[in-house]
């Protein structure tokens, strides 16, 4: 299994548009022909990250209600949901271009419009028992095109230019944020669903979720899980091998009911359940997060108290290389280290987490980006949030807003 796209429907698609090509470094790559009408879906790309961005028909809040994936066997998830007793909102079925345009119209897809399409896929969508979440889930043996059929792609000029400007690499995580108490159901949804596994972000992790918790007794629960490449075949376990190239849901729940936290807040603007953030994997978060401050990108800044707080970390970071420390802190980077076992298990290493998020980017002011960067490392930041807990509550303390 594949993350394909991610769909955000909006009020406004222009505008989301002109935000995301202006601001996230995302390029206008063609659209999508919906229903043999005259809607159309924009497709946002940069590098292999597809986002779409999908006119409201109602005046709901924007909001990411899709998460697709490219998988093997479409027909066993869906069975999978069936016996789940949970909604299949489109059974499995083929389409192609004409499925969309009526005819089969030259195109990047389609050469020639006096032969059949040759390019389909098959393709059904299952709901989620998150919020307003669903999954759009493709196989693409059969499909040799560019993106999806029904796909018309933007002046080449446009598309070849992105290649130059990559920044971040992938998507690394898509954090889903869940009512207290409800995690071990919707884990329970996608493991027997969607076939994922647990992911362990170290051998000497025995606990399925990971509890971070600040001074004044906040706390979230973490559980993650992935989709092993091989996971569809059966041919591992859930205490499969350690890695951090694969794609995983990071499923979020506030500790109390009521709590005055992130998740919490999430909870109430979205009205319910749903994808919190997209976290996207950069080899050079300092350059990335300067080109983003430079689109005018707004950032969460962390407290001065966050960084008196990590001052050891700080140092072991202007060892490895002069200037970084400051570099981070003038750029709001969070900085987690991680111990972590080494291959055989005989001894722990160090590993470096670099973390920054921007201020949410749709007007419901849910959803927000994350840029990550992985030395060795593959936590999500325990350190960082307890730290910024601490941090914010101690400038509280203090008057400071």
């Amino acid at each position: 299994m594949k993350l394909h796209h991610l769909t955000i429907t909006c009020n406004d698609a222009l505008k989301a548009k002109i935000k995301f090509t202006s601001l996230y470094s995302f390029k206008a790559y063609g659209y999508l022909v919906v229903n043999k009408s005259k809607d159309i879906i924009e497709v946002l790309r940069h590098g292999d990250i597809f986002i779409l961005l999908k006119q409201s028909s109602e005046q709901i809040a924007d909001t990411v209600d899709d998460v697709a994936f490219v998988v093997e066997d479409l027909e066993t998830i869906c069975q999978n949901t069936l016996n789940n007793g949970s909604i299949v909102v489109q059974s499995p079925r083929t389409e192609s271009c004409q499925t969309y345009s009526g005819v089969c119209k030259p195109c990047k897809n389609c050469k020639s419009n006096l032969t059949p399409c040759l390019h389909i896929i098959s393709k059904a969508i299952v709901k989620s028992p998150i919020g307003n979440l669903q999954h759009t889930i493709l196989n693409k043996t059969n499909f040799h095109g560019d993106f999806l059929p029904g796909f018309v792609s933007y002046e080449e000029s446009l598309v070849d230019q992105e290649k130059n400007n990559e920044m971040f690499d992938c998507i690394d995580h898509v954090a889903l944020a869940v009512p207290c108490g409800e995690t071990m159901k919707h884990i329970m949804w996608y493991k027997e669903c969607l076939q994922l596994f647990n992911f362990y972000c170290n051998r000497l992790e025995k606990d399925d979720s990971l509890v971070i918790r600040s001074k004044m007794g906040q706390g979230i629960r973490l559980y993650t899980l992935v989709a092993h490449p091989c996971s569809e075949a059966g041919l591992i376990t859930e205490e499969h091998e350690i890695g951090n190239e694969r794609f995983k849901f990071v499923f979020c729940e506030s500790l109390e009911l009521e709590g005055k936290d992130q998740i919490n807040s999430f909870l109430k603007k979205h009205n319910g359940p749903g994808v919190q953030h997209v976290a996207f994997k950069s080899s050079a978060i300092v350059q990335d997060t300067k080109i983003w401050h430079q689109n005018g990108v707004k950032f969460l800044s962390p407290p001065i108290e966050y960084y008196n707080i990590i001052d050891t970390t700080l140092n072991k970071l202007e060892t490895r290389q002069s200037g970084l420390s400051s570099s981070v802190q003038d750029l709001g980077i969070l900085i987690d280290v991680e111990k972590i076992s080494n291959t055989d298990g005989d001894k722990e290493e160090e590993g470096f987490l670099y973390q920054v998020f921007t201020s949410p980017i749709l007007p419901s002011e849910t959803f927000f980006f994350e840029l990550i960067q992985r030395e060795n490392s593959h936590g999500f930041g325990a350190g960082n949030v307890a730290a910024l807990w601490n941090a914010v509550e101690m400038s509280n303390m203090k008057g400071i807003r």
